[in-house]
């Protein structure tokens, strides 16, 4: 198909972007031509049908042209494609809009699908190139907004699992990639209000995804400072807790066999204090008493 853009056009579109009007490709430059001659000098539902012509021709140059950029060699060759055949989407509609009716043409058509049922319909079916023209650019700034967004957030994949060290520089590199794709918009949209238009929906999306980046900083601070006593116990600082009154010293041990529990503890501690209020041996005049402990009471023994 003729009107189709050369191997330097797209060099100059790679590089440079599009500067001025000359810059379009062959096809574009000759509809407008087309657009402006006919236009005045004939009837309408005669301009209709080579507007529509050149129109649907425009367009699949235009494909045709994003296509063939994103295949070429050197860095975001994707994205320039989609911004070189959105800037001449724009052109196109500018001149579009000094056409103040509607573009349709009428095709009618015989259906043979169902000729061997002995029937022969005749289908009819309308475009309006306007409206083709509108879904175009709709679809391309669609790809282009999800493209932008995809290249500008790229450093912040996977951040869930990165390092505090590593979110601060996925920031960084994702400021800069802003920064440049915002330098590269500028080469093919001059439109400054087309630009912001554009890049709208993309901040707004960069924008939360920096406040769940932030969250997840937060959390991470939580968990380290969560983490950093339970470190500095394990690296050897000891917490001292004095035994409790039912722990046996080292000169009040339990006898083989015996189980530490509350009560146990508690008669050993009664046992004790009747150990310190025992009498000593005592010798009276009558005859010796010896006082013997029992389990039970005191009782005295003479000789």
């Amino acid at each position: 198909m003729r009107g189709g853009p050369t191997k330097a056009m797209l060099r100059e579109f790679q590089s440079d972007g599009v500067k001025s009007d000359d810059s379009y490709i062959p096809a574009l430059s000759n509809c407008v031509a087309l657009l402006r001659i006919l236009y005045p000098s004939l009837e309408f539902s005669v301009f209709s049908v080579f507007a529509e012509e050149a129109i649907h021709c425009a367009l699949t140059q235009m494909q045709e042209l994003a296509r063939l950029m994103s295949q070429q060699r050197g860095e975001n060759t994707a994205i320039k494609g989609l911004m070189c055949q959105l800037c001449h989407l724009i052109h196109l509609r500018e001149e579009l809009s000094r056409i103040d009716e509607n573009i349709t043409v009428v095709e009618k058509r015989i259906d043979l699908s169902k000729i061997a049922q002995r029937r022969v319909e005749i289908v009819q079916s309308s475009r309006e190139s306007k409206k083709d023209v509108e879904t175009e650019i709709k679809v391309c700034c669609e790809r282009l907004v999800q493209m932008l967004f995809s290249g500008v957030s790229a450093p912040l994949s996977g951040v869930a699992r990165k390092k505090p060290d590593e979110i601060r520089d996925a920031v960084s590199a994702l400021e800069q990639n802003w920064t440049t794709q915002k330098e590269l918009l500028r080469l093919f949209i001059p439109n400054a209000t087309t630009r912001e238009v554009l890049l709208r929906p993309v901040r707004a999306r960069i924008d939360e995804l920096l406040r769940e980046t932030d969250s997840i900083q937060q959390q991470q601070q939580q968990q380290q400072q969560q983490e950093q006593p339970e470190q500095r116990t394990e690296g050897g600082t000891k917490t001292v807790v004095s035994a409790p009154a039912s722990v046996p010293t080292a000169g009040n041990s339990f006898a083989p066999g015996q189980v530490e529990d509350g009560g146990t503890a508690e008669l050993l501690q009664q046992e004790t204090e009747r150990q310190t209020t025992m009498p000593e041996k005592k010798q009276f005049l009558p005859c010796e008493e010896i006082w013997i402990w029992s389990s039970v009471t005191w009782w005295r023994q003479c000789p």
